[in-house]
């Protein structure tokens, strides 16, 4: 289960934050999801393809690939 502590980023004025640790399902059949929370402190809207991560080891690790656009002075989930 994911913890209660939370991890955040900044990248060009827009802040993401999400759980510190997150459960990875061992099948598509554990239905797991989790929440990445934004806000855009900016005066410009953001936009974002792709989602990586870092394994125990420090290794990047493609997770999937996405397209965010981000409005200015907005937030949400």
């Amino acid at each position: 289960m994911p913890s209660k502590a939370a991890v955040s980023t900044s990248v060009q004025g827009v802040t993401f934050t999400w759980p510190e640790k997150v459960y990875v399902p061992q099948s598509a059949a554990e239905n797991y999801t989790f929440a990445v929370d934004y806000k855009n402190n900016s005066s410009n809207d953001f936009y974002y393809v792709g989602f990586s991560s870092r394994d125990e080891l420090g290794v990047p690790a493609l997770i999937f690939d996405i397209a965010l656009a981000i409005k200015a002075g907005t937030s949400g989930s």
